[in-house]
């Protein structure tokens, strides 16, 4: 496929000769794609797939208006890819008037691990993956541990992997996900765990993954809660004694997983074939 790139500071010529000779995929700066729109270099009226990318970095450095211009150009008839680290209110504004109905992705996760070294692992898998993570266990800092702790507050990062013992006191208001990438092997953990989430009116998810070897600490939280949670054997990470587990709010959402419209739980946060997730809504 022919692809071009344009972006202000430059001469214009050898981008507007590489339009001339048509392309498939257009990478653009707003400044100097609206500049190209005027001067009837560039035509917008086939474009099929349109991709805002760091919406939020656009709002900084002041581009937002020349956004909300091209918006006014392009056919409404298309798909939108809308991506931004963060969501302050101008940006969900224009989030709004450009998607319809759209598919969001985890706003912020704390993930818990068992140990230390679990937990850098964890972080080191998900910002080689691109995701902004950090840690904070015993063996780190005060100081890095209030830091990480900021960030992730702040929205500056948006994963925190945390062992059970660095993780007392934390408060964080709307926290949308509780991941425990291991079952703790005390049952009242489990429940200090997800009861992260869902505070004070808000909603909130907790995923755990499960494998073979934790099923007893599973039997012991169904205990503790008393609820038999129902176990979904066809999911596509199911292995023998591997579970995903699901509330009764949850049920919708897995029949509709299974017919193929959506994808269950949060399996890329796998950081090993092994590890298998359970799903409970607050």
């Amino acid at each position: 496929m022919k692809h071009a790139v344009i972006f202000g500071g430059v001469s214009q010529g050898s981008q507007v000769a590489a339009l001339k000779a048509g392309v498939d995929i257009l990478i653009a700066t707003p400044g100097r794609l609206l500049d190209l729109i005027n001067q009837k270099f560039v035509q917008l009226h086939y474009l099929k797939i349109f991709v805002l990318d760091e919406a939020d970095r656009m709002l900084d450095m002041g581009f937002i208006h020349d956004v909300k211009k091209l918006i006014t150009k392009i056919p409404q008839k298309r798909q939108t890819l809308f991506f931004s680290a963060t969501m302050p209110d101008e940006i969900q504004k224009l989030a709004n008037t450009i998607l319809v109905n759209p598919e969001k992705k985890i706003k912020s996760a704390l993930i818990f691990s068992r140990t230390k070294h679990g937990a850098d692992k964890i972080t080191k898998d998900l910002v080689k993956a691109g995701i902004k993570t950090e840690a904070i266990h015993g063996n780190k800092s005060q100081n890095a541990r209030q830091k990480a702790l900021s960030n992730f507050k702040s929205g500056q990062i948006k994963a925190l992997i945390a062992t059970d013992i660095a993780a007392r006191g934390i408060d964080i208001d709307e926290l949308s996900h509780v991941i425990n990438y291991e079952l703790p092997n005390v049952p009242e953990t489990y429940v200090h765990r997800i009861g992260r989430t869902g505070r004070a009116g808000y909603s909130g998810v907790a995923y755990s993954f499960c494998d073979e070897e934790e099923m007893e600490y599973l039997k012991d939280i169904q205990k503790l809660i008393g609820k038999d949670i129902p176990v979904v054997e066809d999911q596509p990470y199911h292995m023998r004694g591997a579970a995903y587990i699901f509330s009764q709010s949850t049920k919708k959402k897995v029949a509709a997983a299974k017919k193929g419209k959506a994808k269950p739980g949060a399996a890329s946060m796998s950081g090993s074939p092994n590890r298998r997730f359970s799903n409970k809504r607050r």
